[in-house]
Order: C-alpha cells, then structure tokens, then sequence
C-alpha cells in the first residue's frame, strides 16, 4: 500500500481586534498615554482633562483670561479608537491610525479643529462660532450637525458625509464650496470636488462596531484591517487587489474569522504568518 505521510497544519496566530487607546500631546509637549484606567490632567489654563472608560472630557476653566490659544493634540494608533468631548461640548469619534489637533479652550469667531484620518463628528450648535474642520486640501464648515469625514482611503480620496444637519464643504485649493444635505457625501479627488446621494448609517458603521462593505475592492478593505488589527497585507498578484467583497462583519471579530468569510465569499485565500497577511 502507499505511503501515506501525515502534515500536522500549522495552526495562524489568532489576530485579536482593536481596543480603546490613545496618546495625548498636550500644549507643553508631554505626552500621555490613554488607557482604560482613569486619569485627570489639568492644563496650564486651568482647563481639566479626564480620561475614562475610552473618552477623553474637556471641562474649561470659565474664568481663564489668557489670551493665548493652547493646542492638544490626540493621536491613535493602529489598533485603537477613541472618542473625545471638546471644551465646547462637540464629541468626536477617532477611528484608528487618526489624528486631531485642537484648542483646549475656543475663543475667536470660530472653532478650528484639524483632522488627519477619519472621524466622526457630532458638533454643538453655536450660530455666533462656526465649527471648522480641516482635512488635507479639504474645508468642512458646520454650526450643529453630525457628519463623519474619511482621509484615510488607500486611494487618497478624502470624503465627508452628512447624517444630520447642514455643511459647507469647500476645496481649499481651487475655492469651489457646496453645501450638503442628509444622506450627502461630498468628496475630493485630484483637485475635483462631487457630490453624491448615501445612506450615512453605511458609511458610520465603523464607530457602531461594524465594519460595512458595499462592492468594496480588497486593496480598501485591506486597508482598513491592517489599521484596526495591526496588521499587513501583500498582495501575490495586482489583480487580486480588485476583487469585491460584500457585507457587513462585526469589528469585534478576530482578524482570522474576518478572513475566514471573506474565503467564503470570493476567489481569494489568505495565508498568515505572525502579523502578516498573504493574499492568494
């Protein structure tokens, strides 16, 4: 009878989800990390931050006079998200590999904020201070209103979506604005601005856990996996890298199980070696 010699199959590191983290670089240059646990600073202005339970809370100091305006800078990793509350009440949802500069405290005739990757903003309603975003080439203007933006697409797309209320988005380059309604993306491209109909309830699945995916290429989705789980993808063939997927998958899935789906679904196998993903 023939040989038979059995392999024992080599069993993938369990690549386990993102969590709560983030750093904090405060106006002096420290530099704080975020964790679960709780934790109180207090600014030079006497404005105190609270760290608890993955929210970082802003509480002004009403009688500060100092007429300089101190930055904060909240950064997070690959692997982490975190949701913010700024001096004027204004929460922010940072997803990972993202990063916002602010004011600990807003004085002027505006509140600027300034975004690197995505986020999602529900923002206080102040007529007499607009709230301004900048993202990039990008400018995103709102008085009180709920929208998320996305700069972190393989493509270098940046995209804003509205779910409630009004913006103005602008291309801060060639000076063209429009204005959004519910259920409105309006993205940039290479110095071109469009607008589009959604559902908005698709495009924040992300920071209500899921992660959503409509006729999504695999370079994309790859994309937002290696931000979340920490991980990278290699490609065998460029072809690859244009094969769809949809559906929607809970983030608190392990990266495997993701996989695992996505195999099921499309002509595509994964092989993984510590934190490195093989597409085939």
């Amino acid at each position: 009878p023939e040989q038979i010699n059995k392999v024992e199959p080599v069993v993938a590191e369990v690549i386990c989800p993102g969590q709560s983290c983030a750093v904090i670089t405060l106006a002096d240059g420290k530099q704080v990390s975020l964790e679960e646990n709780i934790q109180e600073l207090e600014e030079s202005d006497g404005t105190i931050l609270r760290s608890e339970s993955g929210t970082l809370v802003y509480k002004a100091n009403l009688y500060n006079e100092t007429a300089e305006v101190m930055y904060n800078t909240v950064t997070i990793p690959r692997g982490g998200e975190y949701c913010l509350e700024l001096a004027d009440g204004t929460k922010v949802w940072l997803n990972a590999e993202t990063e916002l500069r602010f004011p600990v405290n807003f004085s002027g005739k505006t509140r600027d904020v300034y975004l690197k990757g995505e986020a999602y903003f529900e923002v206080v309603k102040n007529p007499d201070m607009p709230f301004i975003v900048e993202v990039a080439a990008m400018e995103v203007k709102v008085l009180g209103t709920c929208f998320n933006i996305n700069a972190s697409r393989s493509d270098e797309r940046i995209q804003t979506t509205l779910v409630s209320g009004k913006v103005e988005v602008s291309d801060r380059e060639n000076a063209r604005k429009v204005v959004l309604l519910p259920n409105q993306r309006a993205e940039l491209k290479k110095g071109c601005l469009t607008v589009e109909n959604v559902d908005a309830e698709e495009i924040i699945a992300w920071m209500q856990g899921k992660f959503y995916f409509e006729s999504e290429s695999l370079e994309e989705i790859a994309t937002q996996l290696e931000r979340w789980y920490d991980i990278h993808f290699f490609f065998s063939r460029e072809s690859l890298k244009q094969e769809e997927f949809t559906g929607v998958i809970r983030r608190d899935y392990t990266a495997n199980r993701i996989l695992e789906i996505i195999t099921k679904t499309t002509n595509v196998e994964f092989d993984i070696k510590g934190r490195t993903v093989t597409v085939y």
